[in-house]
């Protein structure tokens, strides 16, 4: 009866070590995402920082800042493009085509509910170079060369911010993370309508 008793007690030592073992596998696996967010604080030194503001939208007493992941919430669009470079002629030097992905600017400036029946837009970019658009402009009443560099008869493009190029992110920080581009079928548009390192579009009445 001894022995028996003494393997009972070896037993039941040996069930309450497997079960504390397995109580304590629950609660570790069940909580990941706290011990992940407490590893991320310990490794910063604080909480994760929130992602940063890229554009902001002005009209008016109107400022609506986007991020790229907030940008990237709204329609998106894809189109091919290429510009001339004018300041190079004689010499016909076309940049392009290339396969982009952004928003629309008319999608971007329906975000104002109240946007003025004409209006020019200021594009500022992050070296403080401007880009004054009107609204022709905005929905795609731009010359259109063709590969010679003579204007042709075509559609209109479509003007776009772009955060993609060739299906890759725009993070050459001379060029992005955004950019004005015209997009369409076969379309070349001149390189003075094109803006890089977009930071500012503001909307003013005309």
């Amino acid at each position: 009866m001894a022995k028996e008793s003494k393997n009972e007690k070896i037993i039941t030592i040996i069930l309450a070590i497997v079960i504390s073992l397995a109580a304590i596998t629950i609660m570790y696996v069940s909580l990941p995402n706290e011990s992940k967010s407490n590893q991320q604080e310990n490794n910063t030194g604080g909480e994760v920082p929130a992602e940063k503001t890229i554009l902001t939208l002005i009209y008016g007493d109107q400022e609506l800042e986007y991020t790229l992941s907030d940008l990237e919430g709204m329609e998106a669009y894809n189109g091919s493009g290429s510009q001339l470079k004018i300041g190079a002629l004689p010499d016909i030097i076309i940049d392009g085509p290339y396969d982009f992905t952004g928003v629309r600017f008319t999608t971007l400036l329906s975000q104002f509910e109240d946007l003025p029946d004409n209006y020019n837009i200021t594009v500022t970019s992050t070296d403080n170079w401007t880009n004054v658009f009107t609204k022709d402009q905005v929905n795609g009443v731009v010359s259109v060369y063709n590969e010679t560099g003579n204007i042709t008869v075509g559609p209109n493009p479509i003007m776009m911010l772009a955060y993609k190029e060739d299906g890759e992110y725009i993070t050459d920080d001379t060029v992005g993370p955004t950019r004005v581009v015209f997009v369409g079928e076969n379309a070349i548009t001149s390189s003075r309508l094109w803006a890089k390192m977009v930071s500012s579009i503001e909307v003013t009445e005309v």
